[in-house]
């Protein structure tokens, strides 16, 4: 009785479990149709036919405002069910729009003129509008080669030219508007198709996401000022503080990419041998520099900044300071040319910090956080089913369902030798 009940149960149990399985499969296509219909959203087309009926001119128009495929969408959601990691949408530093426009028409000319932007309006009414493509009178072939334009621009560029504050999240919508005019080639008269200003998008462009990153430098050198025209690049270079025999350290650092918003960044470097009870003293260098050309010599030393400076006492080993003030000032638009290291104080000695450089062993290197964007591209209107938990449901279940296949199939082929006997 007890090997019947648990028949039951298991029987029971798969049924349930089939058919919880085949509702989230179906949710999943809901939601992945919804997507490719909202895609097939950004889509327009007008045409206009002359009184004769003899002439025709067509436009074809998609717009777009950086949202990823369907399909892409869908694997985004499930490489974060497996890593677990997911911030609101798409992690993103760039905000694109583009357009993509088609003539054709017949008994036209053979050239067609176009007005036609996209705009830009944040869905609070804060800020201002702003055409990031717009063109006018521009001349397309009437069924040639598309018209075909990108803009992208960092979204923190993005936000400013709106007006918009960029420490804050944003909903933008983005509104698209194409004209185009040919000639008549029987009648001689003007055609006129045209597509009216139409919202085909909306992005929310969520701050607050901390965004960390390593910059190892990327060339280091020394000056001497007893060999005022000379510089040398080692595997280590030594600072030094002596009367008429200074020796000042430069490193670069390829800091591309870094926010506006630092909130918090280190220098690491080691020293392989250190003067005792001497500082180092690091300042932000305000004018361009090279290792190999522009050389940073006592005579052809860059200017740096006095008052944004760090400084410690360092060790023997690896060498923590805190420059968060110098990232922020890098981040806000500062030039990114480096630092230079020096000794700041002190009575005149040949001993000093011994540093390695970029080539060296254990290379310098900075460690950088700040605050940055995400963008989430959701349905216009939302829908719960674009929503991440309904694509980690849809993938649970795709894998639940596989499992349970899998496993009958196996089973069926184990009691089939039985069968047969």
């Amino acid at each position: 009785m007890g090997t019947q009940m648990m028949k039951k149960f298991d029987s029971r149990w798969k049924k349930n479990g089939l058919t919880l399985c085949v509702i989230l499969i179906f949710f999943l296509m809901l939601n992945t149709t919804h997507s490719a219909y909202i895609a097939y959203g950004d889509s327009f087309s007008a045409s206009m036919q002359s009184q004769n009926r003899l002439e025709s001119l067509e436009i074809q128009l998609i717009g777009t405002a950086g949202r990823p495929s369907p399909l892409i969408y869908y694997l985004n959601q499930v490489k974060s069910l497996l890593s677990s990691y997911y911030v609101g949408g798409t992690e993103a530093t760039q905000a694109t729009t583009g357009i993509t426009v088609s003539i054709t028409g017949t008994n036209v000319d053979i050239t067609a003129s176009v007005d036609y932007y996209i705009e830009a309006i944040a869905d609070d009414a804060t800020g201002n509008s702003y055409r990031f493509l717009e063109g006018n009178s521009t001349s397309v072939t009437v069924g040639g080669a598309n018209l075909d334009l990108t803009n992208q621009t960092t979204i923190i560029n993005h936000l400013e030219a709106m007006g918009l504050t960029t420490t804050t999240s944003h909903t933008i919508d983005y509104y698209v508007y194409v004209k185009a005019q040919a000639i008549g080639a029987i009648s001689d008269d003007p055609l006129t198709s045209e597509i009216e200003k139409t919202l085909f998008d909306s992005v929310t462009y969520d701050y607050g996401s901390e965004v960390s990153d390593t910059f190892y430098s990327s060339e280091g050198c020394v000056n001497f000022q007893q060999y005022p025209t000379y510089t040398e690049s080692m595997a280590t270079f030594k600072v030094i503080k002596r009367t008429s025999k200074v020796c000042n350290g430069f490193l670069n650092f390829p800091l591309s990419g870094v926010g506006e918003t630092v909130t918090d960044a280190t220098l690491n470097y080691r020293c392989s041998q250190v003067y005792s009870a001497r500082q180092m003293a690091v300042y932000r260098i305000t004018e361009t520099w090279g290792a190999s050309s522009n050389k940073p010599t006592w005579n052809n030393a860059p200017t740096y900044e006095t008052d944004d400076l760090a400084s410690q006492t360092p060790d023997d080993y690896w060498n923590e300071l805190d420059i968060t003030t110098m990232a922020q000032a890098w981040g806000g638009g500062a030039g990114k040319y480096g630092i230079m290291m020096n000794i700041p104080s002190g009575a005149s000695s040949s001993e000093g910090h011994t540093v390695y450089n970029t080539n060296g062993d254990f290379p310098p290197y900075i460690d950088i956080t700040w605050m940055d964007y995400a963008a989430s591209w959701y349905p216009i209107p939302a829908s719960v089913l674009d929503m991440p938990l309904g694509q980690t449901l849809g993938s649970l279940a795709i894998l639940a369902l596989s499992g349970y296949l899998v496993t009958n199939v196996l089973k069926e082929n184990k009691n089939e030798p039985a069968k047969q006997s």
